[in-house]
């Protein structure tokens, strides 16, 4: 049973990562066919609107995948200076300030 769900999941990762990547080709090619248009004289107003609107899906859709492998942004620079406990309670604590604030716009959105 455990088998078959980590099979789905790794399924779905893949699909995910798919779709992220067919959106950021579909952004680009109506991103210049548009650019192309307007200077043909011809503009295609509905490639921007379309262009923002799968803009926003990927920011979603490549926050899961960041989430996921832990490639959130972070200040690697300064925190690779420290020694590696000091590392891990930082890392502790960023994960921990970033569910809060997480739940904090959760809870802000849902009385506006």
């Amino acid at each position: 049973m455990i088998r078959t769900l980590q099979k789905g999941y790794k399924k779905f990762c893949q699909v995910e990562e798919l779709v992220a990547s067919i959106l950021l080709l579909i952004i680009t090619i109506l991103v210049f066919v548009s650019a192309v248009a307007r200077t043909l004289r011809n503009p295609l107003n509905w490639a921007v609107d379309i262009s923002l609107l799968l803009f926003a899906w990927q920011v979603f859709i490549g926050g899961d995948i960041a989430v996921r492998n832990t490639n959130l942004i972070g200040v690697e620079l300064l925190v690779n200076k420290f020694p590696g406990i000091v590392q891990k309670w930082l890392k502790i604590i960023f994960f921990v300030l970033i569910i809060i604030s997480r739940v904090g716009s959760s809870l802000h959105l849902s009385f506006v």
